[in-house]
């Protein structure tokens, strides 16, 4: 085969499946072929023009979640249904035994199901459901969920300082490219003797399924988020921390949503007390679309595992990312706005969520400049939807940055990602006082921001346009 003949090959491939298997075109399942484009290397080795093209395709894969009143039988025969009017179907269960009833399903009758039977503009079946909710579950899309590379960084990094009485520490998740195994060296892990995965109990490889969380990434996104985070616990030093690596991304900042439902379960599983998201996907306001309406499987799904349990959820903004934002109006046929950095008008998930007053625990974090009373210009801002804002360490015109704390030296990072670690921090570092909080039947975010203090969070004025009550979070010196 000529080489411009294997590539067309790939790209083939691409253009009618969507993240699944780790074998790329090469596994085969009842006759489909299937890539999975957070563990594919074929899929990072395209160019970005050739991932530009699949990025922007309807998407092929269908996640479904069981509702907590139905039963397995009930979801197999609405499976069984959709075989009947669309075509071959097959099932796949990746979230191990943290949460049987999340499942992805894909072939030829998932292509004709939700492009054929219920892409806007296409005919619909009688037998597709209008509402997004078939009975039995839940449904989505399995959207991919993309890290934006930092600046690649040089230089020797620092292990993170040990932490003592672990037995009254905080566990805190990261979902992410996974952490630096030498900056943990000296770090204590509670020996838990149980995981809803065997073997995972002091973390977990999502895209390998397996327990190297190894941080793989060039940038180190993951360890880097990770650093913000113990940075703020360890100059604050009241509530020791426990890290739970979740490595749902790939070398290439790559995952999809049906990876970060999973991390989210096992998180829960594990007793994580609050998650660090930094990450999320971009996607149109107020859908209508019979999927995916409103994102509700997501939405269900974080207030099943996390918000029922009064687990926080601190969340990037976002950051600018034309591709993908576009891709998600021109997935619905819709219009794309004018100011594409307002949560107002476009949607980042899951950190929207926030704007959601009944997600009392998701937390939207963005970068801002006090002096100026602005919001980084490449990052997502919303009085509506973002809850706080973090000074940033030095600011340009273009560039809002903070100072890395892995690295010696002036070396910096920029992007809501670091923001929200940030954020995470000080909520793990006065974990006593939150948790006093989030003890009561029902709470508000303006407690969790009270019980913290004025020494920690304070309102601006000059920063009402983009945060709410133009909140923003104090440095740890």
């Amino acid at each position: 085969m000529k080489k411009s003949t294997a590539n067309k090959a790939i790209i083939s491939c691409l253009l009618f499946s969507v993240v699944i298997s780790n074998t790329a075109c090469k596994k085969t399942l009842s006759g489909s072929s299937l890539i999975n484009r957070a563990q594919s290397e074929n899929y990072e080795q395209l160019s970005t023009d050739q991932q530009e093209v699949v990025d922007t395709l309807p998407l092929d894969q269908l996640i479904v979640w069981r509702k907590p009143t139905s039963t397995p039988a009930q979801v197999q025969a609405w499976i069984q249904g959709i075989k009947a009017t669309f075509g071959p179907v097959d099932t796949l269960r990746l979230c191990e035994s943290c949460d049987n009833s999340l499942m992805l399903l894909t072939g030829k009758g998932i292509k004709n199901y939700i492009q054929g039977g219920t892409a806007s503009g296409g005919k619909k079946s009688q037998t597709v459901p209008s509402s997004g909710d078939p009975g039995p579950a839940y449904i989505s899309f399995n959207f991919p969920i993309n890290g934006k590379p930092i600046k690649l960084l040089t230089g020797s990094a620092t292990a993170i300082p040990a932490v003592t009485n672990l037995n009254q520490s905080v566990k805190i998740a990261v979902p992410d490219t996974g952490i630096d195994t030498f900056e943990l060296k000296n770090y204590p892990f509670k020996p838990d003797t149980a995981s809803c995965i065997p073997g995972a109990a002091w973390g977990w490889n999502f895209i390998a399924h397996n327990k190297n969380f190894r941080d793989d990434d060039p940038t180190k996104h993951g360890s880097t988020v990770t650093r913000f985070i113990t940075n703020e616990v360890d100059k604050i030093q009241k509530n020791p921390i426990e890290i739970l690596p979740a490595k749902t991304h790939t070398k290439k900042g790559i995952s999809d949503l049906e990876t970060l439902l999973c991390a989210f379960a096992y998180a829960q599983k594990q007793e994580a007390k609050i998650i660090n998201a930094s990450c999320g996907f971009y996607e149109a306001p107020d859908l209508k679309h019979p999927v995916d309406p409103d994102v509700v499987l997501l939405k269900e799904y974080v207030r099943y595992y996390l918000t029922n349990n009064k687990i926080l959820l601190v969340a990037a903004a976002g950051n600018e990312d034309d591709i993908n934002e576009h891709a998600a109006f021109k997935l619905h046929n819709l219009p794309y706005p004018k100011n594409d950095r307002s949560l107002d008008e476009v949607n980042f998930f899951p950190a929207s969520l926030a704007g959601d007053p009944t997600f009392p625990n998701v937390i939207a974090v963005t970068t801002v400049d006090t002096s100026s009373g602005t919001v980084s210009p490449t990052q997502n801002y919303s009085p509506n939807v973002v809850d706080i804002g973090v000074n940033a360490d030095a600011v340009s015109p273009l560039h809002y940055v903070f100072n890395n704390p892995r690295l010696k030296g002036n070396q910096t990072v920029e992007g809501s990602s670091f923001a929200t670690p940030i954020v995470t921090g000080k909520l793990c570092a006065n974990y006593d006082e939150i948790s006093q909080v989030l003890d009561n039947a029902t709470y508000t975010k303006d407690q969790i921001w009270n019980a913290l203090g004025t020494s920690t969070v304070v309102s601006k004025t000059n920063l009402k346009s983009f945060v709410k009550n133009g909140r923003m979070m104090k440095r740890s010196k």
